[in-house]
C-alpha cells in the first residue's frame, strides 16, 4: 500500500528537481510547494490558500508574476488529470496572481498604493494587477477574458459633505471586503469600489448578496449604490482604452 506522506515527498522533490532546486533549495520554498501538495492531495477544498501563500512567497522576493506562473506550472505535469485541473482552475490562478501581488506590491511607495480612506488598493494596484493577470493567463493559455471579470459598485456621493462621502465609501469598501474574500483584489477608484474576481459562478452570487447587502446598510443606501460587472478586454491594445474610461 501507498504511503501517502513518502508520496507527497517524492511529488514535492520532482517539483523542486522541475524549478531547478534539486539540491540546496530555500527552505521557505520547499516548504511552501510541500504545503501547495499536501493541500492538493488531502485539503482540496483548501488549495486555493495554499497556492496564495505560494504566489506570496515568490512575490515577496520580488520576482515577476510571469515567472512565478511559469514556476507554479512545472507541477501540473507532476499530479492526476484531477488534481491538474484544480491547479489550472480560475479560483487556483486568481488565489496564486492575489498572494503575489498582496506580497509584491508592499515593496512599491505605499502612498500609490493604498488608499487613505478605506486601506484598499488604487488605481495603480488595479492596473498593474489586470496587467499581470494578462501575463499569467498567457502563459497558461487562458483566455483572460473569459477567466476574469470586473465587479464594480458606483454610488451617487458628489453632493455630499466630504465627512458624509468617506463615510458611504468606507461602507461600501467594508461590505465587499466582507462579501469577496477568496483572494480578489479590492480597489477604490474615485467614487468607485472595484473588485477583480474570477468569472466564474460563485462570483456571480456573491456579486447578488453584495447588492442586497447595499440595500440594507443604511449609510450606504442613502448614495444609491449601483453593482455591476464588466469583462476585461480580450486582448492588452484595448486595456489601456478601457482602464481609462474606468478609472482614469
Amino acid at each position: 500500500m501507498r504511503s501517502v506522506p513518502a508520496y507527497h515527498d517524492r511529488v514535492s522533490a520532482a517539483w523542486l528537481q522541475a524549478l531547478g532546486k534539486g539540491g540546496d533549495v530555500d527552505s521557505r520554498l520547499a516548504e511552501s510547494v510541500a504545503d501547495v501538495i499536501e493541500t492538493l492531495h488531502v485539503r482540496p477544498d483548501a488549495l486555493s490558500g495554499a497556492v496564495r501563500r505560494f504566489g506570496a512567497l515568490l512575490g515577496g522576493d520580488g520576482w515577476p508574476l510571469d515567472m512565478v506562473a511559469q514556476w507554479f506550472a512545472e507541477s501540473h505535469p507532476l499530479v492526476s488529470r484531477k488534481q491538474r485541473a484544480l491547479l489550472t482552475s480560475a479560483a487556483a490562478t486568481t488565489s496564486l496572481a492575489a498572494g503575489w501581488a498582496d506580497a509584491f506590491v508592499r515593496g512599491a511607495g505605499s502612498d500609490q498604493c493604498l488608499d487613505a480612506v478605506t486601506g484598499l488598493g488604487t488605481a495603480a494596484v488595479l492596473r498593474l494587477r489586470i496587467a499581470e493577470v494578462y501575463a499569467q493567463c498567457r502563459s497558461l493559455d487562458i483566455a483572460v477574458d473569459e477567466a476574469f471579470h470586473l465587479v464594480i459598485v458606483d454610488s451617487d456621493v458628489d453632493d455630499l459633505a466630504p465627512f458624509d462621502r468617506d463615510a458611504v465609501i468606507v461602507t461600501i469598501a467594508g461590505l465587499c471586503a466582507a462579501v469577496f474574500r477568496s483572494g480578489e483584489t479590492i480597489v477604490r477608484c474615485g467614487n468607485r469600489i472595484v473588485v477583480l474576481a474570477a468569472a466564474a459562478e460563485n462570483s456571480e452570487i456573491r456579486e447578488a448578496v453584495l447588492s442586497d447587502r447595499l440595500v440594507f446598510a443604511p449609510i450606504a443606501s442613502a448614495a444609491r449604490p449601483f453593482v455591476w460587472h464588466d469583462r476585461l478586454p480580450s486582448t492588452l491594445d484595448d486595456l489601456e482604452g478601457y482602464l481609462r474610461e474606468l478609472v482614469g
